[in-house]
């Protein structure tokens, strides 16, 4: 069997599995989706859903991760439309406040889910300007039911495929390709943390492929409150003309 082939089939098997799907809501406020719980399928479709009914601006994560395939759907969407991606706050704001923020937006279950790790850190990377803390990372894995489905030799075959779309997509939301490379690294029952220093330096505020331009709009203030809103506010303008022109939200990512 094709690599292309056995890529193909693993999604369709990720893509066929029972679905648990999370809560996703819109904030009272309208401007934001909030995705609660594990990602699972149907959940693409909630997401545009709301992306067409309500235009918000942003969506606030709370995941514990699930399925990679729908995850990178939704990123793909939410590069698209332009969105705002957040999430926890840091670790060093005590746990009580940390989970009263989550709560204010609308979580239900701060203590299993606000956290945004595995697959969820692919929607959360897709994001024109990113916000956020309790980002985790791990290698990829397909279930023992999807594995029983394979020989062995595409077992191979669909892990290093699956690699090369994680890739892919990592590098096309402006991301050090050395992150694919720790995700990998770090066994799927475990979790490594993305410190802070991290974030700062690699997530946080626009994505590369904007911030100099950012910055020539806004100068001295380019890391103000004002200079984002503003810089939003016609991001957004001009991702709902061009999805006007297009008839719907696509998913498919600039």
């Amino acid at each position: 069997m094709r690599p292309a082939a056995v890529v193909s089939l693993w999604i369709g098997l990720l893509l066929s599995m029972p679905a648990f799907a999370a809560s996703v809501t819109l904030h009272p406020n309208g401007n934001l989706v909030v995705f609660e719980g594990q990602i699972e399928p149907g959940d693409f479709e909630k997401v545009e859903k709301l992306a067409r009914e309500a235009s918000p601006t942003g969506i606030y994560l709370a995941s514990p991760g699930g399925n990679v395939a729908v995850a990178m759907r939704i990123g793909a969407l939410v590069r698209r439309l332009a969105w705002e991606t957040k999430s926890a706050e840091g670790r060093n704001v005590p746990m009580n406040m940390r989970d009263g923020v989550a709560i204010a937006y609308g979580v239900k279950d701060p203590q299993r889910n606000n956290q945004c790790t595995s697959a969820c850190f692919l929607i959360f990377i897709s994001g024109i300007y990113r916000d956020g803390h309790g980002l985790g990372i791990h290698r990829p894995t397909m279930s023992q039911a999807d594995r029983e489905r394979l020989a062995p030799e595409d077992q191979v075959k669909a892990a290093d495929g699956v690699r090369a779309v994680v890739e892919y997509f990592v590098r096309r939301m402006g991301v050090p390709r050395r992150y694919v490379d720790e995700m990998y690294a770090m066994p799927n029952d475990r979790m490594r943390w993305i410190t802070d220093e991290e974030i700062e330096a690699d997530f946080k505020g626009f994505v590369p492929s904007v911030r100099e331009w950012v910055k020539t709009q806004c100068g001295d203030e380019a890391e103000t409150l004002r200079c984002k809103e503003d810089v939003m506010t016609g991001i957004k303008i001009r991702a709902l003309e061009q999805n006007a022109k297009a008839g719907e939200p696509a998913e498919k990512a600039p």
